[in-house]
């Protein structure tokens, strides 16, 4: 990758036994195993490229919220925000942008990650085609937090922005939809560069060589390999323009077979 923001071809990391007993008492194993695409999904990379697992320990046993999770954040006191969703559909569709859906943000307060108090609804959606991809972070000065959420049109999956200066008040963007990428995405304000992160996931044309999770399914042609998974990595100083601010095509709607992209796919 040249410069940042230019599509990544995404690296397929599995840590096997992960899972296994000696991670239910805190040690981790002996070894480790990574499996990952071979030397053409990482050439020509900007910068460094690196790899690493991480030991996952089973704290304990906890009921469930009532939500999605979707982000959490320190507050002054030493508990904890947080926000989920709560989705429900509404009609469904043979096209994905028929599928309407509706959702609610809620916000509460935790200490401890097992017990959530003040739960709140903070925003409810209008019925749309949503999908249940949503991503949250928050810029400390001045202080604003950035919702993404997924809404497919016929032009491919939008992703559409609301912001709230203190987590309770929330407002749709005038300008959605951002841009047009992937069925995935995560979001994070990174100190270092000083503007929000955005990482989405997407199939693009590229023939993949190694089978991954995503099997044969009829927009894919009933052909595993045909279609690769990809990164777009993107910033932004306001949540608002980003860079870069193209559109990627998505492999449903490939060449705008149902409607071109409204910027460069």
């Amino acid at each position: 990758m040249k410069r940042p923001g230019t599509r990544l071809a995404c690296l397929c990391l599995a840590v096997a036994s992960c899972l296994a007993p000696a991670i239910s008492n805190g040690q981790a194993p002996a070894r480790w195993k990574r499996l990952f695409s071979d030397g053409e999904d990482v050439q020509d990379v900007w910068e460094q490229l690196r790899f690493g697992v991480t030991p996952v320990r089973r704290l304990g046993e906890c009921r469930a919220p009532g939500f999605t999770g979707i982000g959490c954040f320190p507050l002054p006191d030493g508990s904890w925000e947080v926000f989920g969703q709560q989705g429900t559909e509404l009609a469904p569709g043979k096209e994905p942008y028929e599928r309407i859906a509706a959702w609610r943000l809620v916000r509460c307060v935790t200490r401890d990650g097992r017990k959530f108090e003040d739960l709140r609804e903070v925003l409810q959606s209008a019925p749309a085609a949503w999908t249940d991809h949503a991503a949250i972070a928050c810029r400390p000065d001045p202080r604003e937090y950035l919702l993404l959420k997924l809404k497919v049109d016929r032009s491919g999956f939008a992703c559409t922005a609301f912001f709230s200066p203190d987590g309770l008040g929330w407002r749709e963007h005038s300008g959605n939809p951002l841009f047009y990428d992937g069925d995935a995405m995560s979001l994070f304000w990174s100190p270092a560069l000083r503007r929000f992160v955005c990482v989405s996931k997407t199939l693009q044309p590229h023939r993949k060589h190694i089978l991954d999770h995503g099997g044969p399914t009829p927009a894919l042609g009933e052909d595993a390999l045909r279609d690769r998974r990809v990164l777009m990595l993107r910033s932004s100083a306001d949540g608002r323009r980003w860079e870069p601010d193209v559109s990627l095509r998505d492999v449903w709607n490939r060449h705008g077979r149902k409607q071109p992209c409204p910027r460069s796919c």
